[in-house]
């Protein structure tokens, strides 16, 4: 039909990476081990300090290193101010070889606690929804995102199979 969006060749490719999180292609970017994970958040201005804090602790205890060096990680770190300062975005990226499953286990062992503790005791928001932060959503908080996804999603384009579906 006519109100049909189509896409083709790499614009087809961008589009399914957009559509499924548009993390993937980017976070396999950085550094020369060229795969990650990253924690993305939104907190309040009060506490960004901690959230890198907290990275550095996790770090520590799980003595993560650098998957190229073999040094102690430090993570890639951007912080973005927004709502004219009250909040601010954070994201931190942890690189892992993934030729050496220990150092993935690691990182996703450090994401997972990491996660947790930025929305439980910083007050943080989340920015993926995935298995892992559904498990935190209140059933009431699931139905009125569906809804909000079939009032602006109704054919179910974006993030197909993703989210949502299987809530």
């Amino acid at each position: 039909g006519g109100d049909e969006c189509r896409f083709e060749g790499r614009d087809l490719e961008y589009w399914e990476d957009f559509a499924q999180g548009a993390g993937h292609r980017v976070t396999n970017m950085f550094g020369s081990a060229r795969i990650g994970m990253s924690t993305l958040t939104i907190t309040p201005f009060s506490v960004c300090s901690r959230v890198y804090e907290l990275a550095l602790e996790k770090i520590r205890e799980r003595d993560f290193r650098d998957p190229m060096s073999g040094e102690p990680y430090e993570p890639t770190t951007f912080f973005f101010p927004s709502e004219r300062g009250r909040s601010v975005y954070c994201e931190m990226d942890f690189r892992f070889d993934a030729a050496r499953p220990e150092t993935m286990d690691r990182a996703l062992k450090i994401w997972e606690e990491l996660s947790m503790m930025y929305h439980q005791e910083l007050g943080s928001t989340l920015m993926m929804i995935n298995p892992f932060v559904r498990d935190m959503m209140s059933p009431t908080y699931i139905d009125i995102l569906k809804g909000i996804k079939r009032v602006f999603d109704p054919k179910g384009i974006l993030s197909k199979g993703h989210l949502l579906e299987d809530m």
